[in-house]
């Protein structure tokens, strides 16, 4: 369960955030895209507090075409321990990017 103002940045969204229904409706959407699709966290880190990265895979079949990724995700998390944010990179080095990219301003 998440708030009602999660913001969700998936990293097939290219840029896009999606906030609240705005979420379900973008996964409503995507629903049969894939003819398969397996995902798999293979770590995850505590990077700062309410701060969560996972490095996973992503494995997707389309028509006959198997496409793999490495992505990373980043999840924020406020004091409640509800998730506020979850952002989609390609790669970890992008995501660490990211996080510093924040901590420095």
């Amino acid at each position: 369960m998440t708030p009602d103002d999660v913001v969700w940045a998936p990293l097939a969204a290219e840029g896009r955030e999606y906030v609240g229904e705005e979420v379900r409706e973008f996964f409503e959407a995507r629903r049969g895209t894939a003819t398969e699709q397996t995902e798999h966290a293979h770590a995850i880190e505590e990077v700062a507090p309410g701060m969560v990265l996972v490095t996973g895979s992503i494995q997707l079949r389309r028509r006959g075409t198997r496409v793999d990724m490495q992505p990373t995700w980043l999840y924020e998390f406020d004091d409640e321990g509800l998730l506020r944010r979850a952002t989609g990179f390609p790669s970890r080095s992008a995501a660490r990017a990211a996080i510093e990219g924040c901590s420095a301003s």
